[in-house]
């Protein structure tokens, strides 16, 4: 049922015309300068060379750093261990103060006490010096607010555990109470 109508009429090219096609002319490139080329090519890879030179330089600073701060905060756990042993020697002076002051525990005691803070001491550990100080979170723990203080609000009035840093961290935060106004966290009257 093929007709002619039905097909349409398609010419197909010559062999010339595919010819002419196939020469076409290539349009004429820009004339490359060796030399140029070659420095633009040094130049790019002398530049990627100093970037990963730097990126080297700074990633051996960074690893040296952290690797200083590990051997400088690495005794903190026995540091915090340490301190509760400390805090009992305290305590303990402490219940002796109506003993004899020539009486060989209380000397005993008292000198170990001594050496243990001279240990700390030369190992990076300091108190926090909090009494009389304006509250700061990041040194103090707030127990609780001392609303009969005379102090400015803000303050710290008491000490229920002494704070210690480890060089420049804090290694346990002072227990501390804090000077409130009156009216301060009492409900309105309605």
């Amino acid at each position: 049922m093929n007709t002619t109508e039905d097909t349409p009429n398609i010419e197909l090219p010559s062999a010339d015309d595919v010819a002419k096609f196939a020469k076409v002319e290539a349009a004429p490139a820009a004339p490359v300068d060796p030399l140029a080329a070659l420095t633009r090519e040094r130049d790019e890879l002398k530049d990627r060379l100093l970037r990963a030179q730097a990126e080297q330089a700074n990633i051996v600073k960074r690893l040296n750093q952290q690797h200083g701060d590990a051997i400088k905060y690495a005794q903190m756990g026995l540091a915090r261990s340490i301190l509760t042993v400390h805090d009992n020697l305290e305590r303990t002076l402490a219940s002796l103060k109506n003993a004899k002051p020539d009486d060989p525990v209380v000397a005993g005691v008292r000198l170990i006490v001594e050496q243990l803070e001279k240990l700390l001491r030369d190992h990076g550990v300091s108190s926090i010096e909090s009494i009389g100080q304006p509250f700061d979170p990041m040194l103090h723990e707030a127990m609780l607010h001392d609303r009969q203080s005379d102090k400015p609000a803000g303050t710290v009035t008491q000490e229920f555990e002494r704070g210690y840093r480890l060089h420049d961290r804090v290694l346990r935060h002072a227990k501390v109470a804090v000077a409130a106004d009156e009216a301060e966290g009492e409900p309105a009257a309605a």
